[in-house]
């Protein structure tokens, strides 16, 4: 079978076995994520606690020390702005929190990585590129030119 293989590819298919390093940092990468599993959290609770309490201290201290009129303007505004800012923060914060980070390419397994590889190649050699700067594929639906 005549394959595309890249030089950096090769050398990752040339790893056969794991080497007593390798092994003790795969160890300690298992050993962080567990320890980051059961922290995150906590770590969550503790930024909302921080958020929660800068609202408190703005709405039961600092609000009432300005002695302002409760049915004023400038009250109610700078009250409405305030809300905004906190629904803001708490919105992006927690989705910050619930979206998944998505995949890593380096999580693909070599045949993948070599297989999308030959495609690509296939399809860069079958299309001809125009004057214009278009591409245009020169094989029917059968894989014939």
């Amino acid at each position: 079978k005549n394959m595309l293989m890249l030089p950096f590819l090769k050398k990752v298919k040339q790893k056969k076995g794991k080497g007593r390093f390798t092994k003790q940092m795969d160890e300690f990468q298992r050993i962080i994520a567990a320890t980051f599993r059961m922290v995150q959290p906590l770590m969550v609770l503790l930024g909302l606690m921080l958020i929660f309490f800068v609202v408190y201290c703005y709405f039961f201290h600092l609000l009432p020390l300005s002695r302002q009129n409760p049915y004023s303007l400038q009250f109610i505004i700078t009250t409405l702005i305030g809300i905004f800012i906190l629904f803001n923060i708490l919105w992006n914060y927690l989705n910050a929190y619930l979206c998944s980070p998505g995949s890593s390419h380096e999580a693909m397994s070599y045949d993948s990585i070599q297989s999308k590889l030959e495609q690509y190649a296939i399809n860069r050699a079958n299309s001809t590129i125009l004057p214009n700067g278009t591409a245009t594929n020169t094989t029917n639906k059968y894989g014939k030119t």
